[in-house]
């Protein structure tokens, strides 16, 4: 398959996603996560399989749980290294509808980069990105992570145990 028809392919089913999320491992208590996904329903393996081998990374699976009634397929890039040298260079200026996600992308990737990800406020300028990238309703409001990063909030099985 063609890149041209790649490049189509992920315009209309893959996406570009930054997450923050707890985690009881990071000194700030917040991990960003970053993927790329095209999801396709069965018939359309083949084209999964050709992005991957274009691409050279990733993984392909089942997009849902075992046992749901979705059956569609996920093809997902999650390691920083195949992001930035495989993924962000086959997409770059040649996206339309997805470019501005995938400089989202590549804009939080880079402050990874340099470790801005584990100050307060490089994890605050992440959240920010991140929650521009669409307008769903986000599980985590901005002002309960930025609360966390400056000591005032609390998270749940990240206090110590206080003696009795």
């Amino acid at each position: 398959m063609s890149d041209d028809y790649l490049l189509g392919f992920i315009e209309g089913e893959g996406m570009f996603h930054v997450g923050i999320v707890p985690s009881r491992f990071t000194k700030l208590g917040w991990q960003v996560i970053y993927l790329f996904k095209v999801a396709q329903n069965p018939i359309g393996e083949g084209v999964l399989r050709a992005l991957q081998e274009r691409l050279r990374c990733g993984t392909i699976s089942p997009n849902a749980r075992e046992g749901a009634r979705d059956r569609t397929l996920k093809y997902v890039v999650r390691d920083y290294q195949s992001l930035v040298t495989k993924v962000i260079p086959f997409c770059d200026g040649r996206l339309v509808i997805k470019r501005d996600a995938l400089e989202a992308l590549r804009a939080v990737l880079d402050r990874i980069a340099v470790g801005r990800h584990l100050t307060a406020n490089g994890l605050l300028e992440i959240v920010d990105i991140a929650y521009a990238m669409n307008t769903r309703t986000r599980r985590v409001p901005r002002a309960t992570i930025e609360a966390a990063t400056q000591g005032r909030g609390i998270l749940t099985g990240h206090t110590p145990d206080l003696p009795q």
